[in-house]
C-alpha cells in the first residue's frame, strides 16, 4: 500500500490539475452555475494538504489551523457548487456550522491538547461524513440529471460518507502520532479520501458534459421549432403566388410566347420553393423515413425540372430509376440555381446524366466564379457558409448544405472541383437504383 507521504503528494498534484481544469471550464462555460466553487474546492483541499505536510517546517500552530480550515472549506465549497449546479438552495446552516466549528475549535484543540491528533482526525472525518451525506441528499432530491447518473452519484457520495463515519470511530482504535505516521488504517483512509476527490472530479466533468448536451439539444429544438413555424407561414404566400401565376397563364392564353415562357419560369420557381417547404416539414415529422421509393424515368424528370433556357442538357433518352422523386427535384433545383446564379447572365450551364454501376450520376458544369480561395473550399457545404468570392450576390448559404444533407441520409454523394477554363463542376451520385440496360 502507498504510504501517507506519497498519497499526500499525489493528492496535491491531482488537486492542482482538477482546479486548473475547473477554472478553464468555468471561464469557457459561464452559463453553467456552480463551476467556480467546484473548481475552488480542489484549490482549498490542495492548499490545506500542502500546509499540513509543511507544518513541521513552518509555524506548526498556524499551518495546522489554516490547513484544517481549508480542508473543511473544500467540503463547504463542494456543497455550494453542487447546490448551484442543481438549482437548489445551498445548505447554509451546515456550511457555517462546519466552517466556524473548525475555525474556532482548532485553536483551542491545538492549545489545550496539541498532541491529540486522533481527536482532530476524528472531527475531520465526521465533517467529511456530513459534507458527502448532504451532497448525496442534494442529488437524491434532483430531477434534472439522468436517472442512472444521479443514482451513481448518490451511491458514491453515500459510500464516502459511510467511510468517513467509520474512520471517525476507527481512528480511536488505531491512534496516530502525525499525518505521516506509518499507520495502515490512516493510509487506507487517506487513499479513500484521494479516490473520492478523483472520482468527484471525473463525475463533475460528466455532469457538465450532460448539462451542455441538454442545453445544446434544447437550443436545437428551439431553433427547429422556429424554422417549422416559418415554414408553415411561408405556405400562404407561396399558395397566393402559385394561384396568381395560374391566373396569368389563363389570361395570356399562350398568345405571347415570351410571356408564356416567363410565366412558366415563375411557376417552376414557385413549385421548387413549395417542394423545399414541404420537404422540411416532412423531415421534421420524420415522414421521409417511411416514404416508399417510386420508380420513374429520371431523364424525363430532369427535363421537366430544367426550365431555364441557359441549361444545355446532355441526357439519355430514358433512364429508369427507383428513388425519391422529391429529393431529386430539391437537389437538382439547388445545384442548378447556384450554377445559374454564380455565372454570367448569358453563359450556358451544362447538365449531364449518366449511369454507372447501377447508380445514376448527375454532372453540372458552369462557367462562373469557381470555388473560391483554396482555404475556404473545404468549408463549402457548411450551413450558412458562403465563399468569399460570392460577396454582393444574394444567398444565405443553405443550398449546398441541404444537398449534402439529403444525399448523406440517402446513400448518395457529391463532389466539387474547378472547371478547366473557369467555373465549377458538381458531380452527384444519387442514392437510388438506376435500371439502365
Amino acid at each position: 500500500m502507498l504510504d501517507a507521504a506519497t498519497i499526500f503528494v499525489v493528492s496535491i498534484l491531482a488537486d492542482v490539475l482538477f482546479c486548473l481544469c475547473g477554472l478553464l471550464l468555468w471561464r469557457a462555460q459561464l452559463q453553467i452555475p456552480g463551476m467556480l466553487p467546484l473548481a475552488l474546492t480542489f484549490a482549498a483541499r490542495g492548499t490545506g494538504l500542502f500546509l499540513l505536510v509543511l507544518a513541521p517546517a513552518l509555524n506548526s500552530f498556524i499551518s495546522l489551523w489554516v490547513g484544517n480550515v481549508l480542508l473543511t472549506l473544500s467540503g463547504v465549497l463542494m456543497l455550494e457548487g453542487f447546490a448551484r449546479f442543481l438549482g437548489q438552495a445551498p445548505p447554509r446552516r451546515l456550511q457555517l456550522l462546519l466552517l466556524l466549528g473548525v475555525a474556532v475549535t482548532w485553536p483551542l484543540l491545538l492549545w489545550l491538547r496539541p498532541e491529540d491528533i486522533t481527536l482532530r482526525i476524528s472531527i475531520l472525518a465526521f465533517a467529511s461524513m456530513l459534507c458527502y451525506g448532504r451532497c448525496a441528499l442534494l442529488f437524491l432530491r434532483d430531477a434534472t440529471q439522468p436517472v442512472a447518473l444521479r443514482r451513481v452519484t448518490v451511491a458514491w457520495s453515500t459510500t464516502i460518507a459511510l467511510i468517513g463515519a467509520a474512520w471517525g470511530v476507527s481512528a480511536w482504535f488505531a491512534p496516530s502520532k502525525s499525518l505521516l505516521d506509518p499507520n495502515p488504517l490512516l493510509s487506507l483512509y487517506m487513499l479513500m479520501h484521494l479516490l473520492s476527490f478523483l472520482v468527484k472530479g471525473v463525475m463533475t466533468a460528466i455532469l457538465v458534459g450532460v448539462r451542455l448536451r441538454a442545453q445544446l439539444l434544447a437550443r436545437i429544438d428551439e431553433e427547429h421549432a422556429q424554422l417549422l413555424m416559418l415554414s408553415h407561414e411561408l405556405r400562404t404566400p407561396i399558395a397566393i403566388a402559385s394561384r396568381s401565376s395560374e391566373l396569368l397563364a389563363t389570361q395570356d392564353g399562350g398568345a405571347d410566347p415570351a410571356a408564356t415562357r416567363r410565366v412558366d419560369q415563375i411557376r417552376s420557381a414557385i413549385a421548387r420553393m413549395s417542394a423545399l417547404v414541404e420537404q422540411f416539414l416532412a423531415e421534421t415529422r420524420e415522414i421521409e423515413r417511411h416514404d416508399m421509393p417510386e420508380r420513374f424515368d429520371l431523364a424525363a424528370e430532369i427535363r421537366n425540372l430544367a426550365s431555364s433556357p441557359r441549361l444545355a442538357l446532355d441526357l439519355p433518352e430514358r433512364l429508369p430509376f427507383t428513388g425519391d422523386r422529391r429529393m431529386i427535384g430539391i437537389i437538382f433545383s439547388n445545384i442548378v440555381d447556384n450554377a445559374l446564379k454564380y455565372s454570367p447572365a448569358q453563359s450556358l450551364v451544362d447538365v449531364y446524366l449518366t449511369e454507372r454501376n447501377g447508380r445514376a450520376m448527375l454532372t453540372v458544369e458552369d462557367r462562373g466564379l469557381g470555388l473560391g480561395p483554396d482555404g475556404g473550399q473545404s468549408r463549402l457545404g457548411e450551413r450558412f457558409y458562403r465563399a468569399p468570392n460570392t460577396d454582393g450576390i444574394p444567398g444565405v448559404g443553405l443550398g449546398l448544405y441541404t444537398v449534402r444533407k439529403l444525399l448523406a441520409t440517402r446513400g448518395g454523394a457529391i463532389a466539387l472541383r474547378p472547371r478547366e477554363g473557369g467555373g465549377t463542376v458538381v458531380s452527384i451520385e444519387f442514392g437510388g437504383v438506376s435500371h439502365a440496360g
